[in-house]
């Protein structure tokens, strides 16, 4: 800080005075020698010594300067020069600046090499005391304004006056540079607080991160699970169409099975009636084989008296189908007629059912002969089973007007 004070002509200046305090960190107490000087040899008054009660805080003083008094009672007269050799208070940063802040007089600079090689800028001022005030701004690359390492040299009074005297000039930072501080201060908090937040997200990045981690391990084993169950859907949905399919299929089999019931039901009761009614119709002398009832005549006829007496019992002259059959009517041991003839057309032998005959494994060796070609034979269109022969080959024609006893078969 930088106090200037101006003589007035005729007279002393008006004090300028600095109240201090004095306090000690702990408050200790005690007694303190107060000493105060200036350089331009100034009137001086000031307290030489303060004292403090131990507890009591604060000691209060005051210092008070008085400029010298003009001389001749003219301030035209009293001229002043200033010359001054200025390096930067930091070392190699260089003068970049000198102005004349407040006051009328003339300043001249230039550049110059001080003590060790030093970047120096040698000052030239010339004013009068009349000025209000006078004051200098010096500034140097590092921003600052005056500074106790300032360096003067060769204060000379002009050759107009025999005045001698000496001016302590003090640096101190300018506004821009507490600025600057300022900035910086805050820069390196901003910084702090940025590293901060950085930690702090770093952290929180890394819980998240493991959260994150964490949770697609989860979402791997739901997906897993999930994919799981669709496949197990899948096959319950196939299961289940295949399960439909065999319903639909046991549904059909079921109503078939119930129709071909309902239809042998139906066979039965037909069945039931007709041998309730064989049973009612049939004497003694009819006889059951296999799924057939025959009726063996006592009485001979021809075959067309024969056949109309089947009918009229509910039959038909037997038509013999398997080897079994005719062996059980040969051991009936009765010659009787059959339900095979040729009358409609010679040689086609056709049974009482319309079919025609498939097997002559039946007949006697050298039969049908149709009478051997004898008149008194007639036309023998008809077939009779022989009782003397072998039971596979009894068969022989006869002529239809013939009498032999007959046989008649009534299927279930």
């Amino acid at each position: 800080m930088a106090f200037l004070l101006r003589s007035s002509p005729g007279g002393s200046a008006r004090p300028l005075t600095f109240p201090f305090t004095v306090e000690t960190a702990n408050r200790t107490g005690g007694n303190f020698t107060v000493r105060a000087t200036d350089d331009c040899r100034f009137t001086s008054s000031f307290p030489a010594n303060i004292s403090m009660v131990t507890g009591g805080g604060a000691a209060n003083g005051t210092v008070s300067l008085i400029a010298p008094a003009i001389r001749n009672g003219s301030c035209s007269s009293s001229n002043w020069q200033l010359s001054a050799n200025l390096s930067a208070c930091v070392k190699g940063a260089g003068i970049i600046c000198i102005s004349l802040y407040q006051g009328n007089g003339t300043l001249n600079t230039s550049r110059a090499v001080g003590h060790r090689s030093k970047n120096v800028t040698k000052l030239d001022y010339s004013f009068t005391c009349c000025s209000k005030k006078e004051e200098l701004l010096v500034v140097d690359r590092a921003g600052n304004v005056g500074h106790k390492c300032a360096n003067l040299r060769a204060f000379k009074p002009s050759t107009r006056d025999g005045v001698v005297a000496s001016v302590h000039v003090q640096w101190w930072k300018r506004p821009s540079g507490v600025a600057a501080v300022c900035l910086g201060l805050l820069c390196v908090l901003l910084l702090a607080g940025i590293i901060g937040l950085s930690v702090y997200y770093g952290v929180i990045g890394h819980h998240a991160s493991t959260e994150r981690d964490q949770l697609q391990d989860v979402n791997s084993l739901l997906t897993k699970e999930r994919d799981q169950l669709q496949t197990s859907y899948n096959n319950l949905i196939k299961e289940r169409d295949q399960l439909q399919t065999e319903r639909v299929q046991l549904q059909t089999s079921y109503n078939t099975l119930t129709k071909e019931r309902d239809q042998l039901q139906t066979e039965r009761d037909f069945l039931s009636g007709r041998f309730t009614n064989l049973k009612q119709t049939c004497t003694e002398r009819w006889q059951k084989f296999e799924s057939s009832w025959y009726f063996l005549s006592t009485e001979t006829k021809t075959l067309k008296q024969s056949r109309e007496d089947c009918l009229e019992r509910g039959a038909d002259l037997v038509i013999i189908n398997s080897d079994k059959e005719q062996e059980f009517l040969f051991n009936l041991n009765k010659t009787v007629w059959i339900g095979l003839t040729d009358s409609v057309t010679e040689g086609t032998w056709i049974w009482v059912d319309s079919t025609p005959l498939t097997t002559t494994r039946y007949w006697s060796p050298h039969q049908p002969d149709n009478g051997d070609g004898k008149p008194e034979y007639g036309e023998e269109d008809c077939v009779h089973i022989h009782k003397d022969w072998t039971p596979l080959q009894s068969w022989n024609d006869l002529s239809c007007d013939s009498k032999l006893n007959w046989i008649c078969e009534k299927v279930l």
